[in-house]
């Protein structure tokens, strides 16, 4: 793998990481209060938010590591991956 790939490699997986705490987080925390049903549901719907925007970027990643190695393909995962962040 070259250099390049390798930081490239290292962040996405600490994006997609961050992407998978954010959902442990939001769950333990709903999990421990008492809500409304309207709440929960609220919750419900952010968290699956963080969940497609995650599994897109896995598809986002695959698809540019089964296709040709293209900057641009890179730049969109990347770019993909930090939406999950906010």
């Amino acid at each position: 793998m070259k250099a390049g790939d390798e930081a490239f490699v290292s962040e996405v997986l600490h994006d997609l990481s961050q992407a998978v705490t954010a959902l442990e987080v939001g769950l333990e925390i709903g999990l421990r209060q008492d809500k409304s049903v309207a709440e929960m549901r609220q919750r419900m719907r952010t968290l699956l938010g963080v969940a497609q925007s995650l599994h897109q970027n896995l598809l986002d990643l695959r698809a540019a590591q089964d296709g040709p190695s293209r900057n641009g393909d890179r730049t969109h995962c990347a770019r993909r991956t930090c939406e999950i962040k906010s």
